[in-house]
């Protein structure tokens, strides 16, 4: 992913760049990434050490036992106060958000066990 940034001047926010004329489309520069290292990616973190899967809506999520514990706590305090949300899994495919509530059912497992 390339980080870009809009070319304004420092001294307001909204202010066009010198040159540039109303409604005409602004350029994009990308940033200078400051480290030699590529940036860590979703993929990769989850892909090292499947640990856990989250079955969910007849989908299998394959996911890190840290993300899952995570994923947990925040499905406990969502139930346990009687409300419904979009909470966030960040598994080996990317990340989704599920709808949880208690009427939707949902199951953590080991990778080990399945």
């Amino acid at each position: 992913m390339v980080l870009q940034q809009r070319l304004t001047t420092r001294t307001h926010p909204t202010a066009r760049p010198s040159g540039a004329k109303r409604g005409e489309v602004l350029a994009f520069r990308a940033l200078t990434r400051l480290s030699s290292e590529p940036p860590p990616t979703v993929r990769s973190a989850a892909v090292h050490r499947p640990d856990a899967i989250i079955t969910y809506g007849g989908r299998e999520f394959v996911s890190t036992a840290e993300m899952a514990d995570c994923f947990l706590a925040r499905v406990h305090r969502v139930v346990d106060a009687g409300e419904s949300a979009l909470v966030p899994l960040l598994h080996a495919e990317g990340i989704d958000l599920l709808l949880i509530c208690a009427t939707i059912p949902l199951r953590v497992r080991s990778k080990e066990i399945s």
